[in-house]
């Protein structure tokens, strides 16, 4: 008796060993959560584009000194070429509302060319080898995305050169070129990569009105003809570009 007495006290003090070892164990807990700050579009930000534009132009009410039979409608062009160029801009976000301004300057190759309507001329050509812009943009942000739409000034160098082919002044040329002022509306949608970088997608169409500009004779022309005249050229352009930003602002 006393035997079993002694073996169930040893056994009682084993367990109770084993039970203030496990109350002794140290207790892990898990890290605490980092707090990851939403992405932010307010800054500064850095970029360029690439693309593809089209253009439409007529050539309207050429007025000669001659009160030659060329006075009216001579023909329109289309054309189609590349585009590309640097931005520079700044964004401001409210909640999930982002405002900004932004300048670029694209070059572009777009030019084409028609058959004038009267019979007196031959080729007549346009061309425009860039545009810049001064725009607002305003839109709304869906996490890495953002979906914007915007407008502002527009401005291009616009060159026309017109042939005659008449018999009595073979060879003879207008050629004229001028700053063209207008205006663009544009949207877009871009998208955060990282903090930094973003990508986008747009679409622009620009309007440049119908301001007047003077063609000049550059070479001699014939005594029935004027050496300078006044071409009204309603010019438009559409382009879609792609491109990337740098953010200079973000977490």
């Amino acid at each position: 008796m006393k035997s079993a007495l002694l073996a169930g006290s040893a056994i009682a003090t084993v367990v109770s060993g084993y039970a203030d070892a496990a109350d002794m164990a140290p207790v892990y807990k898990a890290p605490p959560a980092v707090a990851v700050r939403p992405l932010s579009w307010s800054g500064f930000y850095v970029g360029g584009h690439i693309g593809a534009g089209w253009l439409s132009k007529d050539w309207n009410n050429v007025a000669a000194s001659s009160g030659g039979s060329f006075v009216g409608h001579l023909g329109s062009l289309s054309a189609t070429g590349a585009i590309g160029g640097l931005q520079a801009g700044y964004n401001f976000q409210s909640a999930n509302w982002v405002f900004g301004v932004e300048t670029a300057w694209a070059w572009t190759d777009l030019n084409g060319s028609f058959v004038a309507a009267d019979p007196n001329f031959g080729k007549a050509s346009s061309r425009i080898n860039w545009i810049g812009t001064l725009v607002g943009r305003a839109g709304m942000t869906f996490d890495r995305l953002l979906l914007y739409v915007g407008g502002g000034g527009a401005w291009t160098r616009e060159k026309d050169d017109l042939a005659q082919i008449d018999p009595g002044s073979p060879g003879a040329a207008w050629h004229g070129s001028d700053t063209k002022f207008g205006w663009t509306v544009l949207a877009g949608v871009e998208y955060a990569i990282d903090p930094h970088w973003s990508a986008r997608v747009q679409y622009n169409y620009y309007d440049f009105g119908t301001a007047s500009l003077n063609l000049n004779a550059t070479t001699p022309v014939d005594i029935t003809f004027t050496p300078s005249f006044a071409l009204d050229t309603p010019l438009q352009v559409h382009a879609v570009t792609v491109g990337v930003n740098y953010r200079f602002g973000g977490p």
